[in-house]
């Protein structure tokens, strides 16, 4: 049944304040890793002023959201975004945050996200703009159910992608010693 996003979430608007967490853990939010260490050279002098993310709460720039900035703070720790970003959290008993991220992954979300939004030269996408949206939300115990499925499947994807790369790398050094001598091939008698 769809459910308007504002009905299962909420906005957070907690600041790090004058004695909050130090410069090294405000985050960044980036489309291919997701919530990441911010460059040095980008973090503001004054850091009371940046917002709080905590664990399983979903962090975005308004400016960005449209080229897939958008992520879930997977780490156990609470940390800091820019002032500029959007914090929301699932409500507990209406929206699984592992569904929520995966439903954000889908061709269906990134239509909506570059349809909707205010401004002209550049779309911003505020939370109440995102709150409009009409999510295909299944029970909360079917959720938890294809979130786990869907973690399963991209976990396994991830331990193949690794293993490749280390196949890769040996291929790459075996090559590496046939090509400059290092080891030679014994050939066949005749």
């Amino acid at each position: 049944m769809p459910t308007r996003l504002a009905a299962v979430t909420h906005e957070l608007t907690a600041r790090n304040g004058a004695k909050g967490f130090g410069r090294d853990y405000v985050m960044g939010v980036t489309k291919a890793q997701g919530v990441v260490p911010m460059r040095e050279q980008t973090i503001a002098g004054d850091i009371s002023r940046y917002k709080r993310l905590p664990p399983r709460a979903f962090a975005y720039n308004p400016m960005r959201i449209n080229v897939g900035s958008i992520a879930m703070n997977e780490r156990d720790e609470e940390v800091l975004v820019s002032p500029d970003y959007v914090v929301f959290a699932c409500n507990a008993d209406g929206l699984d945050p592992d569904y929520l991220d995966h439903l954000r992954k889908t061709s269906w979300w990134a239509h909506y996200i570059n349809s909707g939004g205010s401004g002209s030269v550049r779309q911003r996408t505020y939370y109440d703009d995102l709150a409009a949206l009409k999510l295909p939300l299944p029970e909360l115990d079917e959720q938890k159910a294809i979130a786990a499925a869907l973690n399963t499947a991209r976990d396994d994807l991830a331990a193949t992608e690794r293993e490749i790369e280390a196949v890769t790398r040996q291929k790459r050094g075996l090559m590496q010693k046939l090509l400059t001598g290092e080891w030679r091939v014994e050939g066949e008698d005749s």
